[in-house]
């Protein structure tokens, strides 16, 4: 069994990702990951993980957002 990386402290880090940049799990890093799972990939994961539960567009923007918010209390 498959999972992705862990929500605690992911608020505000610096992340990694497979194309060799580094970002910042924002808030719009963060949106867009749970709006487009495959979009950008943490490295260590492959493409497809995320996207295997939870498909592009199947999130509502409010439903990403209260999800955002959920992350950032994970310390």
């Amino acid at each position: 069994k498959s999972s992705g990386p862990t929500f605690k402290g992911l608020y505000d880090s610096q992340v990694k990702l497979t194309n060799g940049q580094t970002v910042t799990a924002d808030d719009a890093y963060l949106l867009e990951s749970i709006l487009d799972p495959d979009k950008l990939i943490v490295q260590g994961y492959q493409p497809g993980v995320m996207s295997s539960v939870i498909k592009k567009g199947q999130i509502q923007q409010d439903q990403a957002k209260q999800l955002v918010d959920f992350i950032k209390k994970q310390k």
